[in-house]
C-alpha cells in the first residue's frame, strides 16, 4: 500500500488500516482492494517472485507465502460479506468492555515510555490516550471521522488460530512512536490528544516517504523478507544453511505443526543472489521474556556478522527489585563474564557501566507505584567483547580457542545446569524467575556452542560431567529428566552414554524391526475429549500451561519436555524393514476435529512393554488447582505403551531430514587458557603465551634482561625486553593492572596471567573506557555509544519553566545510588566528575544558573591552564535513547593546532563569555578518551582519510595528557553549519570537530538507582523498607530521620549499613 499510494488521502487510509479498530467505508474498500491484488499475485511462489513487489518484498519459504495469502483471502472475504459491520460486534464489544473495566483507573506506561525525555509530562496524560483509543477505536478527534468509522477492521479479526478478535489488552497505537516531539513545543498541560496524534501521524508520514524514496533510489537496494513461524526455528534454519548448505533444517516451522522448515522461497538456493545468513544488526524486541535469554543468545550468536559494529538488541521487562544484579544474572544461568566469553557476546553496558539511554523514568515509576506497576523496560545492546580493541580486530582473523581444565569446566557446566533447571527444585529456584524456559535440549545447544570455541578433549570432558552430575542430588526432579538429556546429547552427536552405544535386539516393543537405533521417536495420539478439560477450567486456568510427555511405570518415571504437537492423523506403514507412519496434518488445526498428535524422542533401551505414556502438564505453582481434576500427575491423557491405536514407535520422525553433524566453526591455532575460581562459577584469570621463534628474541631473553609488561589496549598487554616489544591479545577486555608475568628464558616463551575486566572495576577504566574499533578496511565503530544523525533530531528550546523542570528531572536520574553515596562523602572518581561536568554544561547553556553560556573551557586543576574548548550550538532530543543531546564542537589546544595555523583564530575566544570548568588530571584523561567517541558517534557526511592519525597509530590513542589532541584532523571543519550560525565563532570553524554530547546514566542491573524512592502503597499504607511487608504487628520508624520504616528489629539491623548513609543526608 505504501509503495502504491498516490496521494495524501491514500496515506490517511493506510494509517487507518494499520491502527484503527473501526474503518470508514473508503478505508475499508482501499484495504480490501489491495488485499485482492496481493492474493492474486501470491497464487504460487513463482507468480509472487515475478510480481512488481518481489524486488523489495520476499518470503523465506513457501509456507510463509501461503500464510500471507490466507490472511489476504480472509480480509477480502470479510469485505465481500453482505453486512461485514455486523460480524463479531458482540465479541469486539465484550473485549473492549473488558479492557475498559480492567483499566478503569489505568497506570499504562506505553505513552510515557514513548515520550522518552518528557516521560513526566506524558505520565499525566496516559489515561486519556489509552482509554480514548479503546472507547472510539480510532486515533481521530474529529467527530465526523469517528461517526463514519463503523466497519470492523478485519486485520484484528483473524490469527493463526482462525477467526476471532485478537488484540492485546494493553495496545495503544501511540506507544509505537517517538512522542517527545509532541511535548517540546506545547505550553499547556496536559498535552492535547490531537497534538499527540498529529505527532505520530507526522512520523508515520516521514517513514512512508523515506521508504518510497529508498525504493526510487535503488529498487533492489532495500529488501524485506518475511518468515511466519518460530524465531528459534528460523535461526536454526539459517545456521543449517550457513554450515551445511542445506535448505531443509532439522526443525519444525513453528509450534503446533510438523512441517520441516525449508527455505524454499527462492532466495537461498544459490540460483539468485543469496539472501544474507549473517547480519550486522539483529533486533529481537522483547521475545527473550517468553523464550529465555540463553535460548535466544545461543540461537543468534552464529548469525552475527564478524564486523565490530554488529549488535544484537534485546528488551527485557525488569522487576523493580532491590537486587537487580542477581535478577539479571539469573537469566544468564551463570556468571555474566564467563558466559559472555563463551558466547563472544556481552551487553555493552556491562563493561562500560554507563549508557546514553535513559529508561530511569520507568524505574522511578515502577518504584513509586510498585503495587500497580512494579516493572520497567530495559533495552540492551549486545556486541562482541573483543570488538572493544582495534588490535584484536586488525590482527586476528579468527578468535583464539579457549583452553579449560577439564575438571573445572565439568564443574562449571554442572553449575550452569543447576541454574538452568533450578525450577526442578523449588528450594534452588531464583526468586526472580518463576517461568521455566529451558529444556535439556537448551543445555545441549549451549554445549554445541561451547564445543566450537574450545580445544578441550570433548569425550573426557563429557565423561567427567557425567560423573559430577551423577553424584549431584541438588535437583529434586533431576533424575526424571536424565534420559531426555542423554537422548538430546546423542541426537546432536555431542556425547553418547555407554548404554546407548550397545546394540539392541529386535524383541519386545521392537519385534520385527530390521535394526533398532539408539534413539527412537514415539507418537502419541491424544483424543480431543482429553483436551476438553483445558477449555473448562475458567478463572483457574493458567495463561501458559507447559506440556510434556511422561514414560512411566510404578518403578520408572522419565519426563520428555522437547515435544512436537499438531492436530492430524497417523497411519501405520513400513520402511526399510522397520515400522513407519504416514502423517497427515489437519489444516484446520484447533478448529478441526482431528486428534492431537504428540511426538518426542526417547532412548530405545529405556522402553519396554510394562510402561505407560502420557501427555501431562508440568507442575508449577499455577497448576496447583488442576490437581483436583487431573490428579497429582497432571495427566491429560495416559495409555499403555502397547496401545496400538494410540502409540506408535518408529526409528525417526517422518517429516524431518537426518540431522547432520556440524563441523567446528573455529580452526584457530591460537590458544587462551581460562582458569576458573574455586567454585568453578566464574573466570579467575586468562593466560596467553608468546612463543619466541626469532633467534634474536631468544638470545635477548636468555641474557637475563628485564622483562616488563603494560596494558596497551582494552584486550592487549605489551611485553618489553631488551628493546623488543611483543603484544599479547585476549578475546575479552582485561584488568591489566592486576596482571602477572611468567618468564621461561630457557624454553623461550613468555606468559601473561590477567583477570578479566568486570563492572565492579569502578575506577579501572582499562585503556579506553569508550572504545572505537578500527577495522582493516578502515571502518570506525564506536562500541559503547550509539550512533546518531544530529541533523535529523528535533531541536529543543529549553526556555521556560516547564522545559527547565524537564531538564532538571532528566539529570536527576543520571546518578546511581553508589555515586550519590560517594558524592555525599566528599569523595571523587573519574566518571562521576565527567557526569557533573556534562550536567554543568547543560545547565549553564540553558540559563539555569542565571547566565547562559555557549562556550566552555576545561582547566587543568594543578596549573589553571586551559586544555580544551567546548562550543554548544544547541540542544536536540535524542528520540531513540529517550534523552537530550548537545550539538557541540570541540577544539583542543595542541601542537597540531599550532602547526595548522590556528593560533591566530584563538584570539576570537577572548571576546566570548566563557565558563571555565576545573578538571583534575584523572577526569581530563577520561575526557580525552570520551571525545573521540562523541565525535565518531555523530560522524555523517565525511570519511577518515588515508593520512588519519588513528590509522597510523593503529587505533584511538588511549593515554593522552595535557595539551595533546585526542581527535584526528579528518573531522576539522566538517559539518559546521550550526557552528557558523554564531558569527563570532567563524574564525575557529576550520579547526573544530563536531560532537554529540549526552548525559551518561547508570545501569540499574549493575548499580542500585533510586532505591531511596519510597513506594506509594494503596490506601496510604507503608511497608518495610527491606522485605516490603507490613508491621509485625506494627511498623517501626527510624527515630533519627523519621523516614525509614521496618517490620521488625531484624530488618532494621539488616538495612542499617545502607540506611546509615541516607539517614545523615535526610
Amino acid at each position: 500500500m505504501i509503495a502504491d499510494m498516490t496521494s495524501s488521502d491514500d496515506l490517511a487510509k493506510i494509517w487507518n488500516a494499520f491502527y484503527h479498530l473501526y474503518l470508514d467505508p473508503a478505508s475499508s474498500t482501499f484495504l480490501s482492494s489491495q488485499c485482492r491484488k496481493l492474493a492474486q499475485l501470491s497464487s504460487s511462489i513463482e507468480t509472487w517472485n515475478q510480481s512488481q513487489y518481489a524486488s523489495f518484498l520476499r518470503v523465506c519459504d513457501v509456507r510463509t507465502l501461503s500464510e500471507l495469502r490466507r490472511y489476504w483471502d480472509l480480509y477480502v472475504a470479510y469485505a465481500d460479506s453482505p453486512e461485514p459491520k455486523k460480524r463479531q460486534p458482540e465479541q469486539v464489544d465484550l473485549a473492549v468492555k473488558e479492557v475498559l473495566d480492567k483499566y478503569s483507573n489505568p497506570i499504562h506506561l506505553g505513552v510515557a515510555r514513548s515520550a522518552g525525555y518528557y516521560w513526566i509530562n506524558a505520565f499525566k496524560m496516559m489515561p486519556p490516550s489509552f482509554s480514548y483509543f479503546w472507547h472510539t477505536g480510532t486515533t481521530s478527534t474529529d467527530s465526523q471521522e469517528i461517526e463514519s468509522a463503523t466497519l470492523l477492521n478485519p486485520t484484528f479479526l483473524y490469527s493463526a488460530h482462525g477467526e476471532g478478535f485478537v488484540l492485546d489488552q494493553e495496545s495503544d497505537p501511540m506507544s509505537t512512536f517517538h512522542l517527545a516531539a509532541a511535548f517540546k513545543d506545547i505550553k499547556e498541560e496536559p498535552v492535547p490528544l490531537d497534538a499527540v496524534f498529529d505527532c505520530a501521524k507526522a512520523q508515520f508520514k516521514a517513514w512512508c516517504a523515506a521508504f518510497r524514496a529508498s525504493l526510487r533510489k535503488s529498487p533492489d537496494g532495500l529488501v524485506i523478507r518475511f518468515f511466519s513461524g518460530d524465531p528459534l526455528a528460523f535461526c536454526t534454519a539459517l545456521r543449517s544453511r550457513l554450515d551445511s548448505g542445506s535448505l531443509t533444517a532439522c526443525t519444525f516451522t513453528r509450534p503446533w505443526t510438523t512441517y520441516a522448515l525449508t527455505l524454499d522461497g527462492g532466495d537461498y538456493d544459490g540460483l539468485r543472489t543469496d539472501a544474507p545468513l549473517q547480519f550486522n544488526v539483529i533486533e529481537t524486541s522483547n521475545i527473550m521474556d517468553s523464550i529465555g535469554l540463553l535460548n535466544l543468545l545461543v540461537a543468534v550468536v552464529p548469525l552475527i556478522s564478524p564486523s565490530p559494529s554488529s549488535a544484537v538488541f534485546t528488551e527485557i521487562l525488569s522487576p523493580s527489585e532491590a537486587d537487580a544484579t542477581k535478577w539479571f544474572a539469573s537469566h544468564f544461568c551463570g556468571d555474566i563474564s564467563t558466559i559472555s566469553l563463551i558466547l563472544d557476546l556481552i551487553p555493552t553496558t556491562y563493561l562500560s557501566r554507563m549508557t546514553t539511554r535513559s529508561d530511569r523514568g520507568g524505574v522511578l515509576v515502577s518504584r513509586t507505584l510498585k503495587e500497580t506497576v512494579g516493572q520497567y523496560y530495559e533495552r540492551l545492546a549486545w556486541k562482541r567483547p573483543s570488538a572493544t580493541d582495534s588490535a584484536v580486530i586488525s590482527t586476528q582473523d579468527k578468535r583464539p580457542l579457549l583452553s579449560f581444565d577439564i575438571h573445572q569446566l565439568a564443574q562449571f557446566l554442572l553449575n550452569v545446569y543447576l541454574e538452568m533447571f533450578a525450577s526442578d527444585n523449588p528450594k534452588l529456584a531464583s526468586p526472580y524467575s518463576s517461568f521455566p524456559h529451558y529444556t535439556r535440549e537448551s543445555f545441549v545447544l549451549f554445549l554445541r556452542i561451547l564445543r566450537s570455541v574450545t580445544d578441550v578433549e570433548w569425550q573426557p570432558l563429557m565423561d567427567r560431567f557425567y560423573d559430577v552430575l551423577d553424584v549431584d542430588m541438588s535437583l529434586l526432579m533431576g533424575s526424571n529428566y536424565l534420559q531426555d538429556l542423554w537422548c538430546q546429547l546423542h541426537r546432536y552427536q555431542l556425547y553418547s552414554v555407554s548404554i546407548m552405544e550397545m546394540p539392541l535386539r529386535p524383541e519386545g516393543l521392537y519385534t520385527g524391526w530390521a535394526t533398532v537405533p539408539p534413539v527412537v521417536t514415539i507418537f502419541l495420539v491424544v483424543p480431543r475429549s482429553s483436551l476438553a478439560f483445558l477449555e473448562t477450567m475458567g478463572n483457574v486456568r493458567p495463561e501458559t500451561p507447559i506440556l510434556h510427555c511422561d514414560v512411566k511405570s510404578p518403578a520408572v518415571h522419565n519426563i520428555y519436555p522437547s515435544i512436537t504437537i499438531a492436530f492430524g492423523s497417523v497411519r501405520k506403514t513400513t520402511r526399510n524393514g522397520n515400522p513407519w507412519i504416514a502423517w497427515e496434518e489437519d489444516p484446520f488445526g484447533l478448529s478441526g476435529d482431528s486428534p492431537l498428535i504428540v511426538s518426542f524422542n526417547a532412548p530405545a533401551w529405556t522402553l519396554n512393554q510394562t510402561l505407560s505414556v502420557a501427555l501431562s502438564l508440568r507442575a508449577t505453582p499455577n497448576t496447583i488447582p488442576w490437581t483436583r481434576k487431573l490428579g497429582i500427575g497432571l495427566h491429560l491423557f495416559l495409555t499403555k505403551i502397547t496401545d496400538a491405536s494410540n502409540v506408535f514407535i518408529v526409528p525417526d520422525h517422518p517429516t524431518l531430514p537426518q540431522r547432520r553433524r556440524l563441523l567446528d566453526s573455529s580452526t584457530s591455532q591460537q590458544r587462551v587458557e581460562v582458569y576458573l575460581d574455586r567454585e568453578c562459577r566464574k573466570i579467575s584469570t586468562l593466560t596467553a603465551r608468546i612463543n619466541l621463534i626469532v633467534a634474536r628474541e631468544k638470545e635477548t631473553l636468555l641474557k637475563g634482561v628485564t622483562v616488563s609488561s603494560l596494558q596497551s589496549t582494552s584486550c592487549g598487554m605489551r611485553v618489553t625486553f631488551g628493546g623488543i616489544q611483543r603484544d599479547i591479545l585476549f578475546p575479552f577486555p582485561i584488568a591489566g593492572g592486576q596482571s602477572k608475568l611468567r618468564i621461561a628464558r630457557k624454553s623461550s616463551y613468555l606468559e601473561i596471567v590477567v583477570p578479566v575486566k568486570g563492572p565492579e572495576d569502578f575506577k579501572s577504566f582499562t585503556a579506553v573506557p569508550f572504545p572505537i574499533a578500527v577495522t582493516k578496511s578502515k571502518v570506525f565503530s564506536p562500541w559503547s555509544l550509539p550512533r546518531l544523525n544530529v541533523d535529523l533530531l528535533p531541536r529543543l528550546d529549553v526556555q521556560g519553566t516547564t522545559q527547565l523542570h524537564s531538564l532538571f528531572a532528566h539529570f536527576h536520574l543520571e546518578f546511581t545510588d553508589r555515586e550519590r553515596h560517594v558524592e555525599n562523602k566528599g569523595k571523587f572518581d573519574d566518571i562521576l566528575g565527567v557526569k557533573h561536568t556534562i550536567r554543568s554544561i547543560f545547565a549553564s547553556f540553558t540559563d539555569a544558573w542565571g547566565a547562559a553560556n555557549h562556550t566552555f573551557g576545561f582547566l587543568r586543576a594543578k596549573d589553571r591552564n586551559i586544555d580544551t574548548f567546548i562550543f554548544v550550538a544547541g540542544l536536540r532530543l535524542d528520540l531513540a535513547d529517550h534523552s537530550v543531546v548537545a550539538d557541540a564542537f570541540v577544539l583542543t589546544l595542541s601542537e597540531d593546532l599550532v602547526l595548522a595555523g590556528g593560533i591566530k583564530a584563538l584570539d576570537a575566544i577572548e571576546e566570548f563569555p566563557l565558563l571555565k570548568i576545573t578538571l583534575v588530571e584523572e577526569e581530563l584523561r577520561v575526557w580525552k578518551q570520551l571525545l573521540p567517541a562523541l565525535a565518531e558517534r555523530c560522524r555523517v557526511g565525511w570519511q577518515h582519510g588515508t593520512g588519519c592519525k588513528y590509522l597510523s597509530q593503529k587505533g584511538i590513542p588511549s593515554h593522552l595528557g595535557f595539551g595533546m589532541d585526542p581527535l584526528c584532523h579528518c573531522g576539522w571543519g566538517k559539518k559546521v553549519e550550526e557552528f557558523l550560525k554564531r558569527p563570532e565563532w567563524s574564525p575557529l570553524a576550520p579547526f573544530v570537530t563536531r560532537i554529540a554530547l549526552s548525559p551518561l546514566f547508570g545501569i540499574p542491573y549493575l548499580d542500585k538507582v533510586l532505591s531511596y524512592i519510597k513506594p506509594v502503597v494503596e490506601e496510604g499504607k507503608r511497608r518495610c523498607d527491606v522485605c516490603k511487608e507490613g508491621g509485625k504487628p506494627k511498623l517501626l520508624t527510624c527515630t533519627r530521620c523519621k523516614r525509614g520504616t521496618y517490620c521488625s528489629v531484624v530488618c532494621q539491623r539488616a538495612d542499617w549499613k545502607e540506611h546509615k548513609a541516607r539517614c545523615k543526608t535526610e
